[in-house]
Parts: C-alpha cells; structure tokens; sequence
C-alpha cells in the first residue's frame, strides 16, 4: 500500500461494549459479531457519498430495519434473507460519522477519537 493510499484510508474503531440484552442472547450476539466485521466496510463505503446520498440511504435502512426486523428476529428455516444484517451495519456506520460516534446493539463505532470513547479506555 503506497503512502497516498494510507492517507486516503477510512480510519474506524468498532468494538463490543456491555449491552444487557445482547449480552444475555446468543442471537443478538451473534448480531453484533456480524456487524462488528461489515460496519468498517460500510463506513468505507460511504466515505465519498454526498449528503444527499447519505440520506438516502438512513432512509432505505430505516425503512427497511422498520418493515423487518421482526421477521430477522424470528428466522424460519428457508426464510429468504431479510437484509436487516446489513441495514443495521449502514445505521451504525451512518452514526459512526457523528461526533461521537455511536453505541447501538452492544457496539460502538467512531471514525475519530473522542470523550468517552472506548478506545481510550481499551488503550488502542
């Protein structure tokens, strides 16, 4: 990887933090596992969307996360993919671009260093 190519990179800290429900449920932690490897690939994804491109796609995901939750929650055995998984990995790596980051589902993700941030207290 040459040096331009570093500096172009999206830089995104995504890690577990205590949850009380997904913490005590294997499907919801399983959940978190699945987006704590898609939510970086997403946010580098959006990292040259316009405005405009954003909002449409917290829209799509709202939408989506709205109308099929429940069915992602409650899987039958040859149910289609709902694609929920990645619905929810575009709402945190939409909320990961906001100061501060965002915790949601037991994982935090932020694109820079701030107060409170769990890197700090994990030494990254």
């Amino acid at each position: 990887m040459t040096d331009e190519q570093k500096k172009a990179a999206v830089r995104v800290y995504v890690t577990c933090v205590p949850h009380p429900v997904v913490d005590n449920d294997d499907f919801w932690d399983n959940v978190r596992m699945g987006l704590l490897g898609l939510v970086p690939f997403r946010c580098a994804e959006l990292a040259d969307a316009s405005e405009e491109q954003l909002k449409e796609f917290a829209k799509e995901a709202a939408d989506l996360i709205a109308h099929k939750a429940d069915a992602f929650e409650h899987q039958r055995k040859g149910q289609k993919p709902t694609g929920v998984l990645a619905a929810l990995a575009t709402a945190i790596a939409l909320g990961a671009r906001q100061e501060g980051g965002i915790t949601h589902l037991g994982v935090h993700a932020c694109l820079e260093p701030h107060e409170g941030c769990p890197r700090e207290s994990n030494g990254a």
